[in-house]
């Protein structure tokens, strides 16, 4: 399996098309379609969520355009979701078993991840196989209050809400707390370096890339 990387691709066009400009939105998503399309990939990977619907709505948001609304819906078949098709690919070759020895570790669900996208056993899954001790938080699924622009215009309603899950990030005891949006990394980071500076945020994708580099070493379990 080859991993490639189109330089001409950007941002996937949420936050313009959260503020209404759907006409800018649509230029996004033809110049991304464009940079796709060279590598002819036969998988998309977005390691984001909401890029991942993004992406994926490009067929409805072009689908009045002749050429560009064929072009979006051949490319939104491609499209999946880092945790999804890695966990995928995982049980294929048999590794997608739990294994010890490695740090504790608390999943938090992002509202695209689990209420858009409905995907919420495999990154958990994916932990385990790296070795981590899951520990769920409570109200795992809760919004860190971050939830794009509303996080930066409603400040006053974010914050309690980012507190209450850094409470419950403390409450597992927790050395890492583990996440697979962007945008929600970003948010509750902000809440550990002030209330728990102990605890690191990190990416699914970044523990299994430090699995492979034997940072983590877990033993599987038989």
């Amino acid at each position: 399996m080859e991993a490639l990387f189109p330089e001409g691709q950007s941002c996937c066009g949420k936050p313009v098309i959260a503020m209404g400009d759907e006409e800018t939105t649509r230029k996004i998503a033809r110049d991304n379609i464009a940079a796709l399309e060279e590598m002819n990939p036969d998988v998309i990977i977005a390691a984001c969520p909401t890029c991942t619907e993004s992406l994926q709505h490009y067929a409805e948001l072009l689908k009045k355009d002749q050429e560009w609304g064929p072009r979006a819906e051949r490319m939104a078949k491609k499209v999946r979701e880092f945790c999804s098709f890695v966990a995928e690919e995982y049980a294929k070759r048999g590794r997608l078993t739990k294994a010890e020895g490695g740090p504790k570790v608390t999943y938090h669900d992002s509202c695209h991840m689990k209420r858009v996208l409905m995907i919420d056993k495999e990154p958990r899954r994916l932990l385990e196989a790296a070795g981590c001790e899951l520990v769920e938080m409570k109200d795992a699924d809760k919004c860190c209050g971050m939830s794009g622009i509303f996080g930066v215009k409603y400040a006053e309603l974010s914050m309690p809400i980012l507190e209450q899950k850094i409470a419950n990030i403390r409450d597992t005891g927790a050395e890492i707390a583990a996440c697979a949006c962007s945008g929600c990394m970003v948010q509750i980071q902000g809440g550990l370096d002030k209330q728990l500076p102990g605890v690191r945020m990190k990416h699914v994708a970044d523990i299994l890339a430090e699995q492979i580099k034997g940072e983590i070493s877990p033993k599987q379990q038989k």
